[in-house]
């Protein structure tokens, strides 16, 4: 093949006016006096395979090996024709085929000597040799290149309350509350929640559209068939003439992806794809936190009505008390109404807290997907307020742009929006495609499947753009636009993510000093009520002072819980900020039914 190779060379850069002297000349030349370009890279040349694993590189390389493979081609028609005798070659003399006869190998020799060139095969050859040709070329646009972030080492409000950890390690982070009332609730909202299906639907309608887009790049064929029965006008010639026609025919057609425009739909759908998963994702992780959310609101409204009613037994104590010393003669009417008004701002508590629980219960029936009247009133059961460990792990700032689908879900539709590019651009060319149609048609049935009734049609289209009013030139324009604002979007995500994750930190950080002082403020209450009552069993104190004390310290408590409240939310925030609740090790593929999966429950984990 090589030696056709040169053969062809050297014949294409001959004088076609003189074809035998050209032929002659060329033929009888040594191979080291040839001096071409093709050869002088012939070392350097890729292979196949290397244009094919990078076909957005040498694209000059690459359309000089299909068009040296549609010269091949075309030898190999002159060389594969049927032998008959000479009469005469409309390509190459008998002289000329002699001399190519003599450099070519023995066993060819012979045959192209008594061979007549086929034309309409070499067309043939040549004409699909050109397909090749077009289908060599790389798709217009911008190539996707992965914008580089620089990163903090470590975080700006890191005060040794956060140790490093993995992404696998946050995948089940509400572990660290050690309720497993709690890990309940999260599994049956992975399963029911209405969110979290309606994101598997989308991710289900974006497969869908990548096959759609994959689909463009195929030939696709029809087929019909027909009956008509017709009658023409008496006012024409052979007027009044009825006519039965039967039809059978089937049609195929492909557009050739000659500057890329459909790779660049498949590489937009499946970018938009990846997308919707990470969609989903974001979902899960919003999800995990919102119930870990209103179940804290929910734990935490119990334990203060609890306080508010242990508040309001010693309060109704005080009152009694104020008033049977007002009977005795030992106070006044001001203590008596100072009472009753703290009294009542106890009891001005209990319907807010009331309603805070009422509402937790119902935003975790939502969540649940379940109506409010289907949650059980006893569940959650149990009246403890979760509390988060001291330290918490935690990712570096490195990691959030793997961990944290919404980043994740930006950088795929920032690559989707590269590649909208790339279509916009490939509307600016022309179009090439081919058609082919083969049928059979008949004025009588029995005849339709005759050799006769057969028709066919096969070529190529082209169709380019001339005058549209910029209307093309202002859709590259706009699918620029959206670029940028997907990589501006992509930058702000990243931004947010930083800010929340370092505002979450804070929070932990500033609660856990204010719990630390409150709970200071109520180990010194209860020293306070233990000793009022020791002084008064000693008969050195009042029980009133008693019962103030014992106010004093519910007070405390009321502020502890809400303190636990606020800790807990925070670690709840820091790790949705950072992406928790899903892992990358362990990441499922994404559910295509609506139904999803249940998630693998948290085992192994201990309060640090």
């Amino acid at each position: 093949m090589g030696r056709c190779r040169e053969l062809l060379i050297k014949v294409n850069r001959s004088s076609a006016a003189n074809t035998t002297t050209a032929a002659s000349q060329v033929l009888h030349h040594g191979k080291g006096s040839v001096n071409h370009p093709a050869d002088a890279d012939k070392k350097n040349r890729p292979s196949l395979w290397t244009l094919l694993a990078r076909p957005g590189r040498r694209v000059g390389q690459a359309r000089r090996f299909a068009l040296n493979l549609c010269r091949y081609l075309y030898i190999l028609a002159i060389l594969t024709a049927q032998p008959t005798p000479i009469r005469g070659c409309n390509l190459l003399d008998a002289p000329s085929r002699q001399g190519i006869a003599s450099k070519l190998p023995c066993c060819w020799g012979p045959q192209l000597m008594n061979v007549t060139p086929c034309p309409a095969f070499a067309r043939r050859l040549s004409f699909w040799g050109l397909v090749f040709l077009l289908a060599a070329c790389s798709p217009v646009g911008p190539d996707y290149q992965a914008t580089r972030t620089e990163l903090p080492a470590r975080w700006l409000n890191d005060r040794k309350q956060i140790f490093p950890a993995t992404t696998s390690g946050l995948q089940h982070w509400w572990g660290l509350f050690q309720d497993t009332e709690l890990d309940a609730l999260i599994q049956e909202a992975v399963t029911a929640n209405p969110d979290l299906a309606i994101a598997a639907t989308r991710i289900r309608e974006a497969r869908a559209q990548a096959l759609i887009a994959g689909a463009e790049l195929l030939p696709t064929m029809d087929g019909g068939a027909g009956f008509t029965h017709s009658r023409k006008s008496e006012h024409i010639p052979s007027g009044g003439a009825r006519q039965d026609l039967f039809l059978l025919h089937f049609d195929a057609a492909w557009e050739l992806d000659l500057f890329g425009g459909y790779q660049r739909q498949v590489e937009a759908a499946e970018a938009s794809l990846a997308a919707t998963r990470e969609a989903y994702r974001d979902v899960l992780v919003s999800l995990t936190a919102e119930v870990a959310r209103h179940y804290i609101d929910l734990r935490a409204a119990q334990q203060r009505l609890l306080v508010a009613r242990k508040n309001i037994a010693l309060q109704q104590r005080i009152l009694q008390l104020t008033q049977e010393r007002f009977a005795l003669g030992l106070g006044d009417s001001l203590a008596i109404a100072q009472a009753r008004t703290q009294l009542a701002l106890l009891q001005a508590q209990v319907p807010p807290l009331q309603s805070s629980e009422a509402q937790a219960r119902h935003q975790l029936a939502l969540l649940l997907g379940k109506q409010p009247h289907q949650l059980d009133q006893d569940r959650p059961g149990q009246q403890t307020q979760p509390l988060p460990p001291s330290r918490l792990p935690a990712l570096p700032p490195s990691a959030i742009l793997r961990q944290r689908p919404d980043i994740r879900g930006a950088e795929r539709q920032l690559a989707a929006a590269n590649a909208e590019v790339g279509v916009a651009t490939a509307d600016l060319f022309p179009r090439f495609s081919l058609s082919a149609l083969i049928g059979l048609q008949s004025t009588q049935l029995p005849q339709l499947i005759t050799s006769g009734s057969r028709y066919w049609s096969l070529g190529p289209a082209i169709q380019w753009p001339l005058v549209d009013g910029g209307r093309r030139r202002a859709a590259l324009e706009a699918s620029e636009a959206r670029l940028d604002r997907a990589r501006l979007h992509y930058q702000k995500t990243i931004l947010t993510a930083l800010a929340e994750v370092e505002d979450a930190l804070v929070d932990f950080d500033r609660e856990q000093s204010a719990r630390l002082r409150l709970a200071e403020a109520v180990d010194s209450s209860s020293q306070a009520v233990d000793l009022s009552q020791s002084q008064y069993k000693a008969g050195l104190n009042t029980f009133l002072n008693v019962l103030l004390a014992s106010a004093t310290r519910a007070q405390s408590e009321d502020k502890l819980a809400q303190s636990d409240q606020r800790l807990a939310l925070a670690m709840v925030a820091l790790y949705k900020a950072m992406g928790g609740g899903w892992s990358i090790e362990t990441a499922a593929p994404a559910p295509t039914e609506p139904v999803n999966p249940k998630p693998s429950p948290p085992s192994g984990q201990t309060r640090p």
